[in-house]
């Protein structure tokens, strides 16, 4: 850990410059200032320059602005910022120093730290450092004017937001929360020396000072812009449009680095304690912002905000100017009534993650309030089918909300499922849920789960909102199934000519782009626009699609129309002879005209232009049958190739990427026995 200095410091600069360093800048005769911070500080950074400056104090903190006299342009939109951070210092924890100086630095100035974590250097004691490049030459009065001239929006509303958003956009490490955050915390009090397991608890506290100042998370890192990093402003981009459909504040950054594939098999693989960031930094880095950030927002929510900044404030108070670890942290949140060991189990040890299945929601309509309110029960089933607890949430949007909000959701508290074991949760809602989806915090399902609602025409009587045990089971899947995550499902691709023609050009295929996903290529969108990225080599692909099948992910492989050289094999065994009958599950699809494919937001389903496909069945001893099958006339689910033949053994059923259309979808087959076969069979299809 670091250590925590106390400083007494004098500093001459020539007539007319102005100095910031740590804390509140004291003049004294001769062009000298002194600087006597009253809490110990980890480093002392000073800047001096002939700054223009600005000031205003707010909740007894002296905040200015320092810049150069050449861009004062900004100086009106200062006061909206240092408002910001105003609100910030009010949310619990004292800010250490009596000054926060924000200091134009020049645009050369290197904004990155050395390490494997390459973190900011932007936040310093006292100081937060901003790039000539970004708030003191930003047009924001452009925005600004015209909004005047339009005289339909609250024009203070709007400067806050646009400033908000500004600084929360800054993903080159200036983000001015983040700084204050750290000062608020890291500068005060960090985990001691303690390997992988002190610096995963050290990111948790992090985000919990994030949490509870500005509601989410900030992350920075100079990895994000280097090329092999699979990360780019586009991804982020995308983050922030998904998070702002939800209603959620966006935690772009974080989501761009987190949710990759190539994350979540190092997240499955290795337990925070065990990672090793000497063999993969940055690897290991985007690893901790998947589970680290998990853990601190389930902490952040269990507690509230209250609790969360008592927290924090007591482990600042213990361990001011010194050190903390896992014991400490975990003793402080007892002391504001909190178990945090129960709450997230051996986190920093256990690599293992729960995996949940939830049953069809039900919704009754119950007796009215006393003033006659409609009242309405949704119930759901939730099963944790591994050994490990774990924490989730419902989403949830009434019709009303829908109505009068546009946009966005509600969560439910957290509910903690142990392992293997179900649960029964009620919401009860002014107004009927329209949608609803699970959302756990880190689960094997990676992504929110979609949940169908079925509403009953029968009153209910006074039900209960909450949650209890419950001894619900899944239903279990008749037949054989293979979905594209289970090991009886793989890709084949024959070598084909150097060249290939799209249109009139002939060029070189290059080599498959994007991260693999469970031994495939993930299925890019678009780094420039985030809309679909189409790509025209016949190759397979994994993406997400929440109609599909799956267990805890629902995921198809799909492949733009080729010549029938990249192959989708599902293969399984037959435990007898006989007549068995073969279903092909299909996810939504939308239809579309050929040749006007459009994306726009999150469709509910895919939108492809479908067509015929070109299956085999392959079975015996070298035999082989043509399937058709029109997937313009298939219906979302399971649909019917018909019944064959077999003898005992391998069979197996290939789906080439030539098709009449301009997409092939692979997701899932089913076998059953047909003729009253005896063979007992249950499918617990699952990719983990």
């Amino acid at each position: 850990g670091r250590d925590y200095y106390t400083v007494d410091l004098t500093v001459e600069a020539p007539a007319g410059w102005l100095v910031a360093g740590p804390g509140r800048r004291q003049p004294e005769d001769d062009g000298r200032f002194r600087f006597n911070p009253r809490s110990p500080v980890p480093a002392v950074a000073l800047f001096a320059s002939a700054f223009e400056r600005r000031a205003i104090e707010i909740a007894g903190i002296e905040l200015e602005l320092l810049v150069s006299p050449r861009h004062l342009t900004n100086l009106a939109a200062f006061e909206d910022a240092a408002g910001l951070i105003g609100e910030a210092s009010g949310a619990g924890l004292e800010y250490p120093y009596r000054n926060l100086s924000f200091v134009e630095t020049p645009a050369t100035l290197r904004k990155s730290a050395g390490g494997w974590r390459m973190d900011t250097v932007q936040a310093l004691p006292g100081i937060l450092l901003m790039s000539e490049r970004a708030f003191p030459t930003a047009r924001f009065d452009v925005g600004f004017r015209r909004l005047k001239r339009q005289g339909e929006v609250d024009v203070d509303d709007f400067k806050i937001n646009v400033l908000e958003r500004y600084f929360r956009n800054d993903f080159a490490g200036g983000d001015p929360f983040v700084g204050f955050a750290t000062n608020i915390m890291r500068f005060q009090t960090d985990v001691g020396n303690g390997g992988m397991s002190a610096t995963a608890l050290a990111f948790v506290v992090d985000r919990l000072v994030d949490l509870r100042l500005t509601g989410r998370a900030g992350f920075f890192t100079a990895h994000l812009f280097t090329p092999d990093h699979g990360t780019s402003l586009g991804r982020i981009g995308q983050a922030a449009t998904r998070a702002f459909e939800i209603g959620g504040r966006s935690n772009s950054a974080l989501d761009a680095v987190a949710n990759r594939p190539v994350v979540w098999d190092l997240a499955l693989a290795t337990a925070l304690a065990d990672l090793d960031p000497e063999d993969d930094p940055a690897g290991v880095l985007d690893t901790l912002a998947l589970k680290g950030s998990a853990v601190a927002q389930s902490i952040f929510d269990a507690l509230g905000n209250e609790r969360t900044g008592m927290l924090l404030s007591e482990l600042r108070r213990r361990h001011a100017g010194g050190h903390y670890d896992l014991d400490a942290f975990y003793e402080a949140a007892d002391s504001v009534g909190v178990d945090l060991r129960s709450l997230l189990g051996d986190w920093l040890n256990d690599a293992a993650l729960p995996g949940f299945l939830a049953s069809p929601a039900r919704m009754v309509r119950l007796p009215d309030t006393a003033r006659g309110g409609a009242r309405f029960e949704t119930r759901v089933h939730i099963r944790n089918d591994e050994p490990v607890p774990g924490l989730l949430r419902l989403r949830y949007a009434t019709a009303r909300w829908i109505k009068t909000k546009g946009r966005g959701t509600m969560l439910s508290d957290p509910v903690r499922v142990p392992g293997n074991s179900s649960v029964e949760v009620a919401l009860v809602t002014g107004s009927p849920v329209a949608q609803l989806s699970m959302a756990p915090y880190l689960a094997l399902n990676r992504t929110d789960v979609r949940l169908a609602v079925e509403t009953s025409d029968s009153p209910g009587v006074e039900g209960f909102s909450g949650v209890r045990p419950s001894d619900w089971l899944p239903p279990v899947e008749p037949g054989i199934v293979v979905d594209d995550l289970d090991e009886g499902f793989d890709v084949e691709r024959r070598p084909r000519g150097n060249l290939f023609r799209f249109g009139d050009i002939v060029a070189e295929p290059g080599g498959l782009q994007g991260e693999m996903d469970h031994g495939m290529p993930e299925y890019l969108l678009s780094k420039a626009t985030g809309r679909t990225d189409v790509l025209f080599d016949g190759e397979w692909r994994r993406q997400e699609v929440p109609s599909s099948f799956g267990k805890y992910r629902r995921t198809v492989a799909r492949a733009s129309a080729g010549e029938g050289h990249a192959r989708a094999l599902f293969s399984t065994v037959l435990p007898g002879a006989g007549r068995w009958r073969l279903h092909y599950h299909m996810p939504a699809v939308q239809k579309a005209v050929k040749g006007r494919l459009r994306f726009r937001g999150q469709p509910k389903g895919l939108l492809v232009v479908q067509g015929e496909y070109d299956m085999t069945l392959e079975f015996g001893d070298g035999e082989a049958r043509e399937i058709a099958f029109d997937a313009t006339a298939a219906e979302q689910g399971w649909n019917d190739l018909g019944s064959f033949e077999l003898p005992k053994g391998p069979v197996r059923l290939v789906v080439s990427n030539r098709t009449t259309g301009d997409v092939v979808l692979a997701d899932a087959i089913r076998w059953r026995p047909v003729n009253h076969m005896r063979i007992d069979l249950a499918t617990d299809t699952g990719e983990e």
